[in-house]
């Protein structure tokens, strides 16, 4: 037993641990780049199972992250498609609104009739 270095084997599990850390990072970054998701802090965490503060803390991983992340190209939401049955002001639109607003005024004023009927019948019994 005295031939036993602690400091030695402290330091061979923590390069061990190093490298699986790497391995665990660019297996999730290769993943995510194979799906064309984005690279992020996020979601290399979330594939590989390691904290975002040890990525950070790794320079190599995070200068990799960083790098993919800042030159993927950014997603241009699309624009959304035009109605063809809508005019330029907007008019089939606020056609469309003013029959809706008609048909709920309608239909609340028919449940207040409700509600009305229901609390004088409530008061009469009382």
């Amino acid at each position: 037993m005295s031939d036993y270095d602690r400091q030695a084997h402290l330091a061979s599990i923590h390069e061990q641990r190093k490298e699986t850390t790497d391995s665990k990072a660019n297996a999730a970054i290769d993943a995510l780049l194979h799906q064309r998701n984005p690279i992020t802090f996020r979601s290399v965490s979330q594939i590989s199972g390691i904290g975002v503060a040890t990525l950070y803390r790794h320079d190599r991983i995070r200068e990799r992250i960083e790098t993919l992340r800042d030159g993927a190209p950014k997603a241009v939401p699309a624009k959304p498609k035009a109605s063809t049955s809508c005019t330029g002001d907007g008019s089939a639109l606020i056609a469309s609104l003013r029959r809706k607003i008609k048909h709920l005024e309608a239909e609340n004023k028919k449940l207040r009739e409700l509600n009305q009927s229901r609390l004088s019948e409530e008061w009469s019994s009382l």
